[in-house]
């Protein structure tokens, strides 16, 4: 298991008091572990947090944390990075099971020609608010074509690469990853959202009736 950077509790508050004027609460690993059903999903959200805290109490602001996917060689399958190309967004990598749900690589394609279109509607909001500082949890079912359901669950974290704020994902598939030892039921139909704006401290919450199709 990687480090997860968790501060001591005198650390902790520390950080909270540098950065109680943006109202953030201490913990989006505490928000969302326990809608996380499977490990990965939850292993990287932690390991993600410790390096947001700890980039912050360095730089004394709220700050997306320096991050490298060769740290975490254990979640490399699953993750992904994705930042703007102009108006787009493009996949700077992609782990081999993300890979494997579209069965083609990724890293260089637009993310708006990889997703299906009704999807992309749906999710591409949630995307983009990454890059103004907001992690999101996404789950749900889709359908693969000429297969069967199969249920997800994605994170949405901001990360800072090279100076540029990018999008770091992980995507755990029900076939691919594994479940906690005391795992959450499966995953109701439709979509179903819950983010933190790491600015202000708000959540949302929002479910969208719809299981699509994977070609």
């Amino acid at each position: 298991m990687p480090d997860t950077q968790r501060l001591p509790t005198r650390d902790a508050r520390k950080f909270s008091a540098k950065i109680g004027r943006l109202k953030v609460p201490e913990s989006f690993a505490a928000l969302a572990e326990p809608n996380c059903r499977y490990e990965e999903t939850l292993s990287l959200l932690q390991y993600w947090e410790g390096r947001l805290r700890h980039t912050s109490l360095e730089q004394d602001t709220l700050t997306a944390p320096e991050l490298d996917p060769l740290d975490i060689p254990h979640l490399l399958p699953y993750i992904y990075l994705l930042e703007w190309k102009g108006d787009r967004l493009v996949y700077r990598i992609a782990g081999e099971n993300v890979n494997g749900l579209f069965s083609r690589q990724l890293t260089g394609r637009y993310f708006d020609e990889v997703v299906p279109k009704e999807p992309y509607k749906v999710v591409f909001p949630y995307f983009k608010a990454v890059f103004d500082m907001k992690a999101t949890l996404f789950k749900g079912r889709i359908i693969l074509r000429g297969r069967e359901f199969m249920d997800f669950e994605r994170l949405m974290l901001p990360v800072t690469r090279s100076s540029k704020v990018m999008l770091l994902g992980c995507a755990a598939f029900s076939t691919t990853a594994s479940v906690r030892s005391n795992p959450l039921p499966e995953s109701e139909p439709g979509f179903h959202f819950q983010s933190l704006d790491l600015k202000t401290g708000e959540v949302t919450t929002k479910s969208v009736d719809m299981t699509p199709v994977f070609a």
